[in-house]
């Protein structure tokens, strides 16, 4: 039971640090944990990945980007939430994340050619 609230406790932190966009606690809550920004955060399934799209931090997804290891690409696109929007959706969705989006599937072809 600990466990679970060790998690939600994690959970509502990131949130509350994503809302209030402090970049460097969300990064840092990140690294600490094993899932890093692929870890759900939402009651809709969505990652900090999701979230951090969805706010149009651009710089924060490519931090939490370079966090993943290349082989974890796949994840971009099979890490689906509730609505069955995966990470590269939320990162398409907004023309001032266009940049991400782009640089999302580069990392994918060069870890495919690798």
């Amino acid at each position: 039971m600990a466990d679970t609230n060790s998690a939600d406790q994690q959970e509502a932190q990131l949130f509350f640090h994503l809302i209030s966009k402090d970049d460097k606690k969300v990064t840092q809550l990140c690294s600490s944990h094993r899932e890093g920004p692929l870890q759900r955060i939402s009651v809709y399934n969505d990652t900090v990945l999701h979230m951090a799209s969805r706010f149009k931090r651009s710089k924060l997804v490519r931090d939490l980007l370079e966090m993943l290891p290349k082989e974890c690409n796949h994840e971009l696109a099979a890490t689906k939430n509730n609505a069955g929007s995966n990470i590269l959706h939320e990162v398409a969705a907004s023309d001032t994340m266009k940049d991400v989006a782009e640089g999302m599937l580069k990392r994918s072809r060069v870890a495919n050619c690798a």
